[in-house]
């Protein structure tokens, strides 16, 4: 009868709740693993994340030398030596300018990141895009195109377990996720706009 009666209960809460659970799970995996940087670019957005938190877009040879004497989170890829692999190596990753050096990539990852910085959270700058992103494929599927909860259920259920999703719910210093969930958000809302 307990058991008849939990059943109930839980057929009664919404069902956008099992895909947020499974992505609360996913999120819980990734945030456990230690953390590695595994390519140059984790590096540059790294550093470019301090770079835009001070204010600085375009910075001197010497606030780019400052930089560079912040430690990588990751201890393994920090403690590694040798050309091309110690504290500076960001510098690859820019343009001089007239005005100094900047970034080559566009500025959008480096911004979020940067909000994320201030408040101490670098490394769930991803968890919350994931969110979001999971939450408008929800509704897109269950409102904009009016099919049953199930569908939408499942629909963010494929979206979580995806391979390139749960590893990029890791890869916080890469920009794939953040235009990701950007390009899907803005097409969602597109179209609901255009209902």
């Amino acid at each position: 009868m307990k058991g008849l009666m939990m059943a109930r209960g839980l057929r009664s809460l919404p069902p956008v709740l099992i895909p947020l659970a499974v992505l609360a799970a996913a999120c819980a995996v990734a945030m456990a693993l230690p953390f590695r940087m595994i390519e140059p670019d984790d590096d540059d957005y790294f550093y470019g994340m301090h770079a835009f938190a001070r204010g600085k877009v375009v910075m001197t040879q010497e606030e780019a030398g400052e930089l560079s004497a912040i430690p990588l989170p990751d201890r393994q890829k920090a403690t590694m030596q040798g050309p091309g692999q110690g504290p500076g190596r960001f510098m690859a990753m820019g343009i001089r300018s007239p005005k100094g050096f900047m970034r080559e990539r566009s500025p959008g990852h480096y911004a979020l990141l940067a909000v994320f910085h201030k408040a101490g959270l670098d490394r769930w700058a991803n968890v919350f895009l994931a969110f979001a992103v999971v939450g408008v494929v929800y509704w897109f599927v269950r409102r904009q195109l009016e099919e049953p909860a199930e569908t939408a259920v499942l629909a963010s259920l494929l979206l979580i377990v995806n391979p390139t999703f749960l590893t990029s719910l890791y890869r916080v210093y890469m920009s794939d996720f953040d235009y990701f969930v950007w390009a899907t958000v803005s097409l969602g809302l597109y179209f609901a706009a255009r209902r």
